[in-house]
């Protein structure tokens, strides 16, 4: 059995605090208090009913993407060149959602990321329909991230 120093503990009622005051809102006089984050700006669970992306990854890589075009060589672009990016940034985009449109896939996920996005959705739908007990789906969704 693991050991913890009181400086551990204390670390740990820190995090657990912090975590309660900014997520769910701490405890006052037998009622909550509202989390500075709003649980609708962190929570997924609609998210990942309706199969959509649980991080903003996506973003971070088209960001860092177009960085890379728009400064290739300088690591200050002219507005002419960064008007001419963006237009054909724009162009791309034009592309992609005729794609969407068409109903033409874009590419897969990778599988070990496909695998999880699949069993988080049917614990979520198991939560939903047969009033899974808060433990278990915690449990279940802890083993899968």
């Amino acid at each position: 059995m693991a050991t913890f120093s009181d400086e551990d503990v204390q670390s740990f009622r820190e995090y657990i605090d912090y975590l309660e005051t900014t997520c769910i809102g701490a405890v006052r006089f037998r009622s909550r208090r509202q989390p500075l984050l709003p649980i609708r700006c962190w929570n997924v669970f609609h998210r990942v009913q309706h199969d959509l992306p649980r991080t903003n990854n996506s973003i971070e890589g088209w960001h860092n993407a177009f960085s890379k075009r728009v400064s290739i060589s300088q690591s200050h672009p002219t507005l002419r060149r960064l008007i001419k990016k963006i237009m054909q940034e724009h162009g791309s985009n034009e592309t992609v959602i005729e794609q969407l449109n068409a109903e033409i896939v874009g590419p897969p996920l990778k599988k070990v990321h496909d695998a999880v996005n699949q069993r988080l959705k049917g614990i979520v739908e198991l939560y939903d329909s047969e009033n899974l007990h808060i433990d278990s789906y915690l449990r279940a969704i802890a083993h899968n991230l």
